[in-house]
């Protein structure tokens, strides 16, 4: 029988730690020479390069919806306004002054 089968009913079994088995050596922690360190910073600055990429048309649009129409037109690119304007609001939009009814 198993300890756990073994265990009284309400009683929890204890815990016991895991040995390896007979003739297997224990794991070693790997150490990473100078190249593979440069490789691996490598390949993570790659990752968030392409991950920039992918993200700045999505700030690119968000950036571009706080911006006035001359704004986003002049300078489409940028994602922060040119300082000393205010953002755009319903008075800096045109709006339309039909006269409804009639």
């Amino acid at each position: 029988m198993s300890a756990i089968q073994q265990t009284a009913v309400g009683t929890t079994p204890a815990t016991v730690a895991e040995v390896p088995p007979e003739g297997v050596p224990p794991q070693r922690r790997r150490v990473l020479t100078p190249r593979a360190r440069l490789s691996v910073a490598g390949g993570y600055l790659l990752l968030v390069g392409l991950a920039l990429v992918y993200v700045y048309p999505f700030l690119i649009s968000i950036a571009s919806s706080m911006k006035t129409d001359a704004d986003a037109t002049g300078d489409p690119l940028s994602l922060i306004p040119p300082p000393g304007r205010s953002p755009p609001t319903s008075a800096s939009s045109p709006t339309c002054r039909c006269r409804s009814g009639r």
